[in-house]
């Protein structure tokens, strides 16, 4: 009997917390509701410097996705290869975001992405070159057969 009230009154609560959002919404016409636009805007920089527009040497984000894409088109990577691959890429993309967050690209942060970017070359080329290949039929199979 205590966990049917307690379960009763948890339900209760959820439902009373999610109906407080629809109400929160906007009253009476909603024909004439418009969003606000933002008011913060970013200040912008008169003149950039050679640091601000400095990239990343040696990153070509647009040649991983070649990559993983010529792979998959060539049945040299499995589903679940791909899938590993597409991560690696986007811990790269994220790390590449991170580093020109504050529009300066430090060595240290440089260096860090170069890194990435090479054991992502490293972990596509072992995946493409395993003897690990999709047959006709879908299905990985472990023969050296293209």
């Amino acid at each position: 009997m205590k966990n049917l009230t307690f379960i009763t009154s948890g339900l209760i609560a959820g439902l009373l917390f999610a109906s407080t959002g629809v109400m929160a919404g906007p009253q009476g016409d909603n024909h004439k509701y418009q969003p606000q636009k933002h008011s913060v805007t970013k200040p912008v920089p008169h003149k950039v410097s050679r640091e601000h527009a400095k990239d990343i040497r040696g990153v070509n984000v647009a040649n991983f996705e070649k990559m993983i894409e010529a792979g998959i088109q060539r049945g040299k990577l499995t589903r679940t290869e791909a899938i590993t691959a597409n991560k690696g890429l986007q811990s790269l993309k994220s790390a590449i975001w991170a580093a020109k967050r504050d529009h300066r690209i430090s060595r240290q942060e440089e260096k860090k992405v170069q890194w990435q970017a090479a054991q992502l070359t490293r972990q596509i080329n072992f995946l493409l070159n395993n003897r690990v290949v999709v047959a006709k039929h879908g299905k990985p199979s472990k023969h050296g057969h293209r």
